[in-house]
């Protein structure tokens, strides 16, 4: 449908319990300026986390070069798999309290797309 020239684009309004009433001051800027912060940190803490987990998995390619069964590093190999699990359950807690909480600061308009 065209009013004086100019294509109207009708579409359907997000229900009143769907708006977000405290983010609809925001403009498109401040949206896009927070949502590119938000996609910062979400991506350090990845890379934090794949940096942890690659020192993990080279620690314990080093341990299996120079193994005795009577040494500590016997042991270390032995533990280090269980390292390697506790840290990749403490990243991903982290991981989803940092999106969760920035998420919440994205300002989002409404708590559904249309």
């Amino acid at each position: 449908m065209y009013i004086e020239g100019v294509k109207l684009v009708i579409r359907e309004a997000p229900e009143p319990w769907g708006i977000n009433w405290k983010n609809l001051h925001f403009t498109v800027t401040d949206k896009c300026l927070r949502r590119a912060v938000s996609l910062f940190f979400t991506l350090v803490v990845l890379g934090i986390g794949s940096y942890v987990l690659l020192l993990l998995e080279k620690l314990g390619d080093s341990a299996d070069d120079n193994v005795d069964t009577d040494t500590g590093a016997y042991i270390f190999m032995l533990v280090l798999p269980y390292i390697s699990a506790i840290a990749i359950e403490i990243i991903n807690g982290i991981i989803a309290d940092v999106i969760i909480s920035l998420a919440n600061k994205e300002a989002y308009s409404t708590k559904t797309r249309y």
